[in-house]
């Protein structure tokens, strides 16, 4: 019998299912054994019991087991449900209530009974129980971590994930806890009325919130326009809506609400029981709906109600009455659509709530994410489909770091996500809910093609309208595809899906890819499905070559970031084959090397830091190829430069230099030598970056071919010569030099265009050529966001941020300030000295220190690590705070290092402004002479050198902010 039908059949009696679990115990039960009588501690046990037992009835639990003084209960079980987490937070808090009068009721010592729980959602592996396991074995994280909760609970406290709880965290009076493996955690403190929820800001629902505006109107209508009904999706803001209309101050007006709950055994006329009792009123079904009706007559009365789809047929019955008999009174109820697309209320308006376009997503992503980068923006909007609870939970995945495609880590989806999807799922008929399964194996776009080769048949057109109505698969029928709406629906359900059935299921989508692609050049065009899906069947040689494949496709055509996505899926796939020699190790440090040629653009998307490089170095050197050593130290040492770390690239280039000279490699040895110039230059250290750059590019062959590879490198190495003859002030020289190296990239797409144009921006931005210097920058962003490399981007920010601050509009401090913060989020320190000189002086003119401040400290610290472009700018500005303080003698110190930076570097253009600085300070102690000896100085200066226009700092007219204020 074979592997995989061995695994089959020991799996047949376990599956995977999204669950809610509880873990609840009581806390110092063996010293209260020993305090109380055998019977009375039996009696105490038997009614924890009860109240556990009762607990899970009432909210829709499943007592898996129970356990001495503690037990396990399921939310989700036998069926998916998508409100798990609420209902295990309210059976925990009926559970300690009750516990809290056993105390009592059995004379119990005070603080001698206590009990904890804790609560966690997610993907769990169930099969059959014992009488050891319980009535099911639940195995996985999932429970493991509930009781880890539990254990770490208070006394009488209730921990529970924010993987369990999701939106209905805002249902609870919670605090934020510590916790470990950076698990987000509440301590539940107790329940939240409605009126006490807390409301984030608003975004994109403008139309909606004007029409509900105008239905609050007064103004004689019939009953059925007195009811509008807000509709949409799972996650689409029904309640938000509802949330923003009750916080609206309308004069005059009554506001009840209630809410609608899924239980089986919800009391009857829920919503309106609520109402009843929040006013303390009777709330009996004979009585209620006469309470009611004198309730809503009293004068102008709304009435919100969530979740409608919930509603028994008496509360429907009910409103229809107050709709008819209380004319002052208009409702407003939140819903889902229903399955027939009838309407909820005949008649009455309908709101269907839309999802949020890709500029709304941005403005509700910046709400959480204030530093969020265009591509996390933009790859948020993709995964959640422009739903509004989709992004909020992508945003709290994604922290500061970016959502890139997991190659074998923790999914995006998390517990109560994961469960509203299960639950969705769970409503199809098996045979529907089978295809969505297989569609997530293939991926977020399904080829109807390969969707019937791999299902033996196209499934028919009522399937497809069914999984679209589910909101699951939807048809584009002129592209022949099935695409998924929602990347994280698509997550969800692929996480769903059990390890050996969909093991199974990658061998045989990959098997039909390549049999619908026999020709070799044929399959290269859909090697990324062939690597996916090889991975997935665990064919690791097959995933690692394809992979190869398709990292070199995107490569070519400047898609960085995938091309670093696959890449990684390469090395990751020869680091699981079993038999690892020195021809994989080889492999794998190719792999490496054309990681780097793609990461150096952008190193900001080395989520794991340098760990690969470093390995490669450590690889390459036990193999027996001295050239495979020398180009894994020259990739090291160029990474460790791009992300700013200057003083160990420079060790790491040093050591790639002396390597490739010892074996003869010419061209390695140019390229470190050009490298090293450049790691020189970022370093300030312009002699030795002039020598070195000088001799780099005295190897260049007088006819290198634009466009071509060696042109693309002798580019940037000319760009760098050209930015330190720009630092220095000869800035006739460093365009000829920058002219030279655009010459030689031929395709202007390149990312190295972009690193070219943005030194070409900043030497226009040292001479005052705003303007020319905006143009150029805003070019270089597009070929940055076309290639999606995030640290070129972050640059051109914040060059454009600092041209326009230097134009005198009020917005570029914001682009500056944004292009920094991309850049320290992602703890990246390339030419961090600058950028945060450049903010500190903004800072300062727009009159916040404690900006400044910030911004300074990151200079100096930029300053030990080797890097100093910044320094002098950021010194003058300090200088220039002192003396605005009247602290003249710690104005002279900055200022007297400001003047030791533009020394050190034999920058003339920097020794003019501080010039300019020390006739400022002169002038502030009244010593005119000597202010107009230094102005007339920096004014012969700056003429000779061609600087046109000077930052506001030292444009005439402006005024220290402090003297100011």
């Amino acid at each position: 019998m074979n592997g995989t039908v061995m695994r089959q059949e020991a799996s047949t009696s376990r599956r995977r299912q999204h669950l809610t679990l509880l873990f609840t115990d009581m806390r110092g039960s063996t010293v209260l054994g020993r305090k109380l009588e055998v019977e009375l501690f039996d009696d105490v046990l038997s009614d924890l019991r009860r109240i556990w037992r009762s607990a899970a009835d009432r909210h829709g639990g499943f007592v898996v087991r129970m356990q001495g003084d503690g037990a396990l209960i399921a939310f989700g079980y036998p069926n998916p449900t998508e409100d798990g987490g609420r209902r295990a937070v309210e059976a925990a808090l009926d559970i300690h209530a009750a516990a809290r009068d056993i105390a009592g009721r059995h004379l119990v010592p005070r603080g001698s009974l206590s009990v904890r729980s804790g609560i966690h959602a997610g993907i769990a592996l169930l099969s059959e129980g014992d009488l050891e396991r319980g009535r099911i074995d639940i195995a996985g994280d999932v429970p493991n971590m509930a009781a880890h909760l539990q254990q770490g609970a208070p006394d009488d406290g209730i921990l529970a994930s924010l993987d369990a709880l999701g939106p209905d965290s805002t249902a609870f009076e919670t605090e934020p806890c510590v916790f470990e493996n950076d698990l987000k955690v509440m301590r539940i403190l107790s329940r939240r009325e409605h009126a006490a929820r807390t409301r984030a800001p608003l975004v994109g629902r403008g139309a909606t919130m004007e029409a509900l505006r105008a239905f609050l109107k007064p103004q004689p209508i019939s009953s059925a326009a007195r009811c509008v009904v807000v509709q949409g999706g799972p996650g689409f803001g029904k309640t938000r809506v509802l949330d923003e209309v009750g916080s609206w101050d309308l004069e005059g007006w009554t506001l009840l609400r209630g809410r609608c709950e899924s239980q089986a055994n919800a009391e009857l006329l829920q919503p309106f029981v609520q109402i009843l009792r929040n006013s303390q009123l009777p709330t009996d079904t004979a009585s209620a709906p006469r309470h009611l009706i004198a309730l809503c007559s009293s004068g102008p009365t709304l009435v919100l109600v969530d979740d409608w789809q919930w509603a028994d047929d008496a509360s429907r019955r009910l409103l229809l009455q107050l709709l008819d008999e209380c004319p002052s009174l208009h409702v407003l109820l939140s819903a889902r659509q229903r399955d027939d697309g009838s309407a909820w209320i005949a008649d009455a308006p309908h709101v269907l709530l839309e999802p949020f376009d890709a500029n709304e997503t941005e403005q509700a992503v910046r709400r959480l994410l204030p530093q969020v980068d265009p591509f996390l923006a933009a790859q948020i909007h993709a995964d959640s489909g422009g739903v509004p609870l989709y992004i909020e939970e992508l945003c709290h995945a994604a922290v500061a770091s970016s959502l890139a495609p997991q190659i074998g880590g923790r999914p995006k989806t998390t517990g109560w996500l994961g469960a509203l999807v299960a639950s969705r799922l769970a409503h199809l008929a098996e045979s529907d809910a089978q295809i969505v399964r297989i569609s997530a194996i293939i991926g977020n776009v399904v080829p109807l093609a390969l969707l019937a080769e791999v299902c033996a048949g196209l499934p028919g057109q009522a399937v497809l309208r069914r999984l679209s109505e589910a909101d699951f698969l939807f048809q584009d029928e002129a592209q022949g595809l099935l695409r998924f709406k929602h990347g994280v629906t698509r997550d969800a359900v692929y996480q769903s899906i059990g390890l050996y059935e969909r093991t199974e299921w990658h061998r045989v989508v990959a098997a039909a890819l390549l049999a619908q692609h026999r020709e070799e050049n044929q399959a290269s065009d859909v090697a990324e499905a062939i690597a996916f899906h090889a991975r997935g069947a665990g064919d690791w040689d097959r995933a690692a070559t394809f992979a190869e494949r398709a990292g070199d496709k995107a490569s070519a055509a400047f898609a960085l970031d995938a091309a670093h996505y696959h890449y990684r899926v390469a090395l990751d796939a020869l680091d699981h084959m079993a038999r690892r020699g020195d021809v994989v190790d080889r492999r794998w440090c190719d792999i490496v090397a054309k990681l780097g040629g793609v990461c150096v653009f952008d190193p900001l998307s080395l989520r794991d830091g340098l760990a690969d490089f470093e390995r490669a170095v450590a690889v390459a050197e036990r193999l027996p190829d001295p050239a495979l050593a020398s180009r894994a130290l020259y990739w090291l040492g160029y990474l460790l430069y791009a992300v700013g770390r200057f003083r160990d690239a420079a060790v790491q280039t040093r050591a790639a230099l002396e390597s490739a000279r010892l074996t003869g490699n010419a061209r390695l040895s140019a390229q470190s030598e050009a490298t090293l110039g450049q790691v020189f230059a970022g370093g300030c250290e312009y002699r030795s970056a002039l020598a070195m750059l000088n001799r780099a590019l005295g190897y260049r062959k007088t006819g290198t071919r634009p466009g071509g590879g060696s042109g693309i490198g002798w580019a940037f190495t000319l760009a760098c010569k050209g930015s330190v003859l720009a630092d220095q002030g000869d800035f006739g020289a460093a365009h000829v030099a920058f002219d030279e190296a655009l010459s030689l990239l031929g395709d202007r797409r390149h990312p190295t265009s972009t690193s070219t144009q943005n030194w070409v921006a900043i030497s226009l931005i040292w001479q005052g050529r705003w303007n020319e210097a905006i143009d150029l920058v805003s070019q270089s962003a597009r070929i940055a966001v076309g290639t999606r490399a995030l640290l070129l981007l972050s640059i051109s920010r914040c060059i454009h941020g600092y041209a326009r601050f230097c134009q005198g509009d009020a917005e570029g401090i914001q682009l500056l300030r944004q292009g920094v913060g991309w850049l320290a989020t992602r703890h990246c320190d390339f030419y961090a000295s600058l950028f945060n000189g450049w903010l500190a002086e903004a800072a300062f003119a727009a009159g916040r220190f404690e900006e400044m401040r910030s911004a300074a400290i990151v200079v100096l610290r930029r300053r030990r690590d080797g890097e100093t472009l910044g320094e002098a700018v950021a010194y003058r500005t300090l200088a220039l705070h002192a003396a605005g303080e009247r602290r003249q003698a710690s104005a002279r110190r900055w200022l007297a290092r400001a003047e030791a930076s533009a020394q050190r570097r034999e920058s003339r253009r920097e020794h003019a402004l501080n010039l300019l600085a020390r006739a400022r300070l002169a002038q502030l102690v009244g010593d005119d002479a000597a202010s107009e000896a230094a102005t007339a100085s920096a004014s012969d200066l700056l003429l000779e050198l061609g600087v046109v226009y000077l930052p506001p700092a030292f444009e005439p007219g402006f005024s220290t902010p402090a003297l100011v204020n």
